[in-house]
């Protein structure tokens, strides 16, 4: 009976174990640490934008966390960010108070072509407004996505276990 339950389910639980362990956190989570950090310098007001993407394809959603230095988080500035691509295409960002820290603000925005983009932060406030930006250079898109290529990666498993089960009924067969 304990042979039956270890041989059925075994492999599966190892599988979706390793499948859980292997899932991080979402960036918007900020457990991990950022991958960049573009120092913001906003008329008068200053902070710092924190890129949580380690390389950033075309089509990928970004998340980009603005952390306002203490003068800006008193004065209760408000952002704007825009993404301007080199064919003159402006995309505006998704805005939301962080989370994690009242103060800070969470941009989501997703780029939908390859080049550097200009991503130009505002900031506006009791003692004025500012803006600045940074380059963000924007891989293409890969050829195939995720799930395929890992579909294609694991499919020689299967003739693995296809040849499994057919020596399992081999041995079954014969007599020692």
């Amino acid at each position: 009976m304990i042979k039956r339950i270890v041989s059925h389910w075994a492999i599966p639980a190892m599988a979706a174990l390793f499948w859980l362990l292997s899932a991080g956190p979402p960036a918007a989570a900020h457990n991990a640490f950022p991958a960049r950090e573009y120092p913001l310098h906003l008329g008068p007001y200053s902070g710092r934008a924190l890129l949580f993407n380690e390389k950033v394809n075309a089509g990928d959603h970004i998340q980009i966390l603005l952390v306002p230095d203490a003068l800006a988080k008193r004065a209760g500035v408000q952002f704007q960010v825009r993404a301007l691509g080199p064919a003159g295409a402006t995309i505006a960002a998704g805005l939301a108070p962080d989370e994690n820290d009242r103060g800070n603000t969470a941009a989501d925005l997703v780029i939908p072509a390859q080049g550097a983009w200009q991503i130009q932060v505002t900031a506006t406030g009791r003692t004025g407004t500012g803006s600045d930006g940074f380059l963000l250079p924007v891989n293409p898109a890969p050829a195939l996505s995720q799930w395929a290529g890992w579909a294609i990666a694991l499919s020689p498993l299967l003739g693995v276990a296809w040849f499994a089960l057919q020596q399992r009924r081999l041995l079954r067969s014969v007599e020692f």
